[in-house]
This record gives structure tokens, C-alpha cells and sequence, in this order.
């Protein structure tokens, strides 16, 4: 089993900097983090990933519209499949992965899932970091996010129940706390139990949409959506600006 971490971050842009440099004096010092670069035909270079916003503004639509098309959800997926797939030909089902909100509502689940099928079924060619991927995606469904957990708890690799036959009798919770969205999930004997599963768009991105205001009004400094995010999951938050460095720990704390 393959797997890979892929910050949700996607901007038009290249990491192509000419001749510019600082000489030596840069020499030694840690490089900031390279976002992946990521072209198919018909459209422009797109930078993914962390280290985004060191090249480009990163785009941040947060409607559900962003879930179904776009070249910003074309540039995420191919980057995530280059990675697992390598160089070649290659033939895949996908399983994608909805929040509970989308999920519950018949209408936009299947509106969903039908613009993926119409642009996702068929022939792909993309390059990864100049590395070029041929794909026949042949198949394509959908779960409720939070059933990913339910089966990485419960499943091994080969798909058999690992727990005790307790658990899977058991009625048990998933809480899903996402950068957009909040779901909660309850299972039991394979069932999803209706009564104490749902969601709603209340992640982490309300902090972050804190964070980003506040520094903003505070110390003049703009930051996106991803980077605020980053500050909040960090053991010692700080903002460099010009003579100074400020400890953020007392906003994140309020956020």
C-alpha cells in the first residue's frame, strides 16, 4: 500500500526564479519547502502542495462546487496520482472520499459524483515534476469521508474485519474534524446509524479565517487560508516582520 500527504493548496504559477539569487549568502540555509509543479494539455502550470505560497497566490474556493470540477481539483488529483502511480501506463478504480454534508443530500451527492465520472472516466496524460503519467481511469465512487476511519480502524490491507466481532456490533463514532468541515459518522453491525451522523462546513477554517484577521489588523501582514492553518497546528507559533518577531500563541489560543 501506497500512501501520500498532499496539502490542499493549488496555484498558477512555476518555480522557475531565473538568475535571481542572493549570491552565497543563502548558502547553508534551509531551502523553504518546493510545492510540486503539474501541466496537462490545454491548461497552464499549476504549483501544488506545500511551499505554494512562496511562488504564487494560492487559490481558496471553499464551495462544494470545487468538489465535482475545476482546474484546481484536476491539478490536486493529478498531482496525488502521479505520486502513487510513477512514470508509465496505468489502469485504476478511485474511490473518492465526500463530506458527510454532501454525502446525506441525495441531489448534490449524485450531481456530485456524476461532473466527477463525466471528466474523471477515461484517458489521462499529465507530468508530476516532469515526470509523465498515462492513466484509463475505468471506475469511480464515493463514500462519506469519515468511512476512510472506520476502515482503517477496522480493516486490514486485504479488506478482512481485524478488530473483535465486538466492535463490529458494536455502535462506534467517528468525529471528523476538517479544514472545512465537521463530520460525525456512527456505524454499527456494517450500518450506518442515521440518528447520530451528520456534518456541517464548521472546520478549521473558521480559526483560520481568525487568524488571518487579526494579524492582518495587528501587524499589516496578509497570509492565506493554508499558512494561518499552519500556525495553528504549530507547538510555538511566531510571525517574523521587520525588527521583530511576535509570539502568536495568545491568538491561536482565542482561535
Amino acid at each position: 500500500m501506497r500512501t501520500i500527504h498532499l496539502p490542499s493548496v493549488v496555484g498558477v504559477g512555476s518555480t522557475d526564479l531565473g538568475q535571481l539569487s542572493l549570491g552565497t549568502f543563502g548558502r547553508g540555509r534551509a531551502r523553504p519547502t518546493m510545492p510540486h509543479q503539474i501541466h496537462w494539455e490545454g491548461a497552464a502550470p499549476y504549483l501544488v502542495g506545500a511551499g505554494v505560497e512562496h511562488y504564487t497566490r494560492a487559490v481558496e474556493r471553499m464551495d462544494f462546487l470545487r468538489l465535482s470540477d475545476g482546474p484546481e481539483l484536476r491539478a490536486l488529483t493529478y498531482t496525488a496520482l502521479g505520486l502513487l502511480l510513477g512514470p508509465g501506463q496505468h489502469t485504476a478504480a478511485l474511490v473518492i472520499g465526500l463530506p458527510v454534508e454532501v454525502m446525506a443530500d441525495t441531489v448534490l451527492a449524485k450531481a456530485t459524483l456524476r461532473d466527477l465520472r463525466r471528466w474523471l472516466i477515461g484517458s489521462h496524460t499529465f507530468s508530476v515534476d516532469e515526470v509523465t503519467t498515462q492513466l484509463e481511469i475505468v471506475h469511480v465512487s464515493a463514500l462519506a469521508q469519515p468511512a476512510g476511519a472506520y476502515f482503517a480502524w477496522g480493516l486490514a490491507d486485504s479488506g478482512q474485519w481485524t478488530r473483535p466481532t465486538a466492535d463490529l456490533k458494536a455502535q462506534v463514532g467517528v468525529s471528523d474534524l476538517g479544514f472545512n468541515t465537521l463530520d460525525l459518522f456512527a456505524v454499527q453491525g456494517g450500518q450506518v446509524v442515521a440518528r447520530f451522523t451528520g456534518g456541517d462546513t464548521a472546520g478549521m477554517r473558521r480559526a483560520a479565517e481568525l487568524m488571518v484577521q487579526s494579524i492582518r489588523q495587528q501587524y499589516g501582514v496578509s497570509l492565506s487560508l493554508h499558512q494561518a492553518d499552519a500556525l495553528l497546528h504549530e507547538r510555538a507559533p511566531q510571525l517574523h516582520t521587520a525588527g521583530q518577531t511576535v509570539d502568536l500563541g495568545p491568538l491561536v489560543t482565542q482561535a
